[in-house]
């Protein structure tokens, strides 16, 4: 019987790509949290948050500023001009639009199901729509970062396992 040999461990100062997984584990989250927050605001007499409509604008500049950041940042990590400190602020940024965008959309996921049952009315109607549609500029948030995040790797060396070049 042989032992499969564990993968190999990526160099030290590596940061790995974020994990689709917990950027859905994120969102779902914030689906549960806000859900039981709408939930206790209406319970307790309360009104219900309004989105207005400036909230999906922003987050729709924001994912295709990311979303150009990402074409630029492959194009110069290609070229090799990426200075190393640019690269971590721009992994930062990139990080943060995607766990962002993906609790964001998670949120407003929540607020756009959360109206559902009271479409009849012409308020939790917005509510679903503008919801919906703050969500859907939200995962193209997340969607850019990721982007960005994969734009930032850079190429493995030329040199094979001796540190000779191949």
């Amino acid at each position: 019987m042989s032992a499969k040999k564990p993968p190999p461990e990526p160099p030290k100062g590596t940061i790995r790509l974020t994990k689709l997984s917990v950027a859905l584990l994120a969102a779902v989250v914030a689906f549960v949290v806000i859900w039981v927050v709408l939930m206790l605001i209406e319970l307790s007499g309360g009104s219900l948050p309004y989105v207005p409509w400036p909230v999906p604008v922003v987050f729709g500049v924001l994912a295709a500023l990311v979303g150009v950041g990402a074409w630029i940042s492959a194009k110069a990590v290609a070229k090799g001009e990426l200075e190393a400190k640019d690269a971590v602020l721009r992994l930062a940024a990139a990080k943060t639009a995607t766990l962002g965008g993906s609790i964001i959309a998670g949120g407003y996921l929540a607020v756009a199901f959360f109206s559902l049952p009271r479409l009849a009315a012409s308020l939790p109607q917005s509510r679903f729509w503008m919801g919906l549609v703050t969500a859907i500029t939200a995962l193209a948030l997340a969607g850019a970062g990721y982007a960005l995040e994969l734009a930032l790797r850079v190429p493995p060396d030329d040199e094979n396992e001796n540190g000779a070049p191949a």
